[in-house]
């Protein structure tokens, strides 16, 4: 039985062990999971941040290709940076490997993010940010010139032709489209058809013109080269990288907080559970080990309680209290067997010494009526003497004085011989009587040993 060497003390404070240690448990399983709750409530508020420098970085983005400003391209790394640092953040954080992985996922999609954003900017800044600088500022260079060899002339219909390339030309750099590229190239040839047929006519050497035509040419070529590199569209070129990469990492974000919502809820779920299950199961133990304690506390002192009940009832010396543990209470149950044992000892001594009283009085009975016998010869005999007296007083009445002297002498030796009988019948009651109280003590002493 649980605690049978244990004594009460020592039961008791396990109990009060046993109870502070689930409580403890408790507590620390609850701290837990408070600890797995709020670690995965700042992993949300960092992805919520993510999102956000994600939102922020696309804004920076636009400014950028609205712009064409490099401080936004400098806002964009330092936002790009810090998403970096939240997300490596994240990644340690996060608990399960698989949530891990997916942060550091999200990690290279931003990092492969921010190289297409570097990779279109340094092909902007080859095109140009503004209209003087970069292929832009060729482009215009060489277009300018153009003009200028054409002002030499006085034929309006090339000036017609070129302003018809630059319409082209911008049409291009508005809206992305090749259908421009074909049409500047028609543009080109007529250009050179009318540029031919004026140098027939006139006779004049058009070659300067050629030359910086072709230069245009060459110049406008590279920019269309360029914004092909840089994306025409929004799936194509740098651009379509950038695209791509940007949605899929947001996708992957989105995902992310999508699963850490969803470890939150299973989470916290997951330790309701466990915590309703370990308590019902530390209960349970408790409860077992407190009924085991109690019971082996109740039984003896009901077995205890029982065998006194039955030796005052049935005066039965003979009975034995149970020893159930060596605690206090089986302490009790030793000292009442010993205490039992003692008196058993001491009974069985006093019906010994009252049978040695009963022989004894049996004796002092015989001896006492051999005794009355003797008195009742001895005042036979005076009674004798007596009437031999008188006898003797009748015939010698000479010797009347010395007859009447013993006369007296033997009326006393009477009186002192019925004395003396009175005495032993006294003495001899006394004796029935203590005989009679010796069988009566002698009576009950068997009944108690019985």
């Amino acid at each position: 039985m649980i605690g049978s060497n244990l004594n009460i003390k020592q039961k008791l404070t396990l109990i009060a062990v046993v109870a502070v240690s689930s409580v403890v448990i408790e507590v620390a399983l609850q701290k837990f999971a408070l600890n797995m709750v709020t670690s995965l409530k700042d992993s949300l508020i960092v992805t919520g941040q993510i999102n956000s420098g994600m939102l922020t970085l696309r804004k920076h983005e636009k400014d950028f290709m609205l712009r064409k400003d490099m401080k936004y391209h400098q806002k964009f790394k330092d936002v790009s940076a810090s998403v970096s640092t939240d997300l490596t953040r994240l990644a340690d954080m996060l608990m399960l490997e698989e949530n891990k992985a997916k942060a550091r996922l999200v990690l290279e999609d931003i990092n492969k993010y921010s190289q297409s954003f570097n990779s279109y900017v340094e092909s902007q800044q080859v095109v140009g940010l503004h209209s003087t600088d970069g292929l832009y500022g060729s482009l215009r260079s060489a277009v300018h010139n153009v003009e200028e060899s054409l002002a030499e002339t006085d034929k309006s219909r090339l000036l017609v032709d070129l302003l018809m390339l630059r319409r082209h030309e911008k049409d291009f750099m508005l809206r992305g489209d090749l259908k421009y590229i074909d049409k500047f190239q028609k543009s080109v040839d007529q250009f050179y058809d009318h540029l031919n047929d004026y140098e027939f006519e006139t006779g004049q050497n058009v070659a300067s013109i050629k030359s910086n035509l072709a230069i245009y040419l060459k110049e406008f070529t590279a920019l269309v080269d360029q914004e092909k590199i840089k994306g025409l569209d929004k799936d194509s070129g740098y651009l379509g990288e950038l695209r791509a990469t940007v949605h899929k990492a947001t996708e992957h974000i989105e995902k992310l907080t999508s699963e850490l919502n969803e470890s939150i809820n299973s989470g916290i779920s997951q330790v309701n559970t466990i915590s309703l299950l370990l308590s019902i199961f530390l209960g349970l133990l408790v409860a077992v080990i407190v009924y085991f304690i109690a019971i082996s506390i109740t039984r003896p002192i009901e077995d205890l309680r029982r065998a006194m009940s039955e030796c005052s009832e049935a005066n039965d010396l003979t009975i034995v209290a149970n020893k159930f543990s060596n605690d206090e209470i089986g302490d009790l149950a030793d000292i009442f067997n010993g205490l039992l044992s003692v008196f058993s000892q001491i009974i069985i001594k006093i019906k010994k010494s009252s049978e040695q009283v009963s022989e004894s009085s049996a004796s002092l009975s015989l001896i006492t009526t051999k005794t009355e016998e003797a008195v009742n010869v001895q005042h036979l005999e005076s009674t004798q003497v007596a009437t031999a007296v008188n006898e003797m007083s009748a015939t010698a009445q000479e010797v009347a004085s010395n007859a009447s002297s013993a006369a007296r002498s033997s009326e006393v030796a009477d009186n002192e011989s019925k004395k003396g009988y009175h005495d032993v019948n006294l003495a001899i009651e006394n004796i029935r009587n203590l005989v009679k109280e010796v069988n009566i003590t002698s009576d009950d002493i068997k009944d108690l040993h019985e």
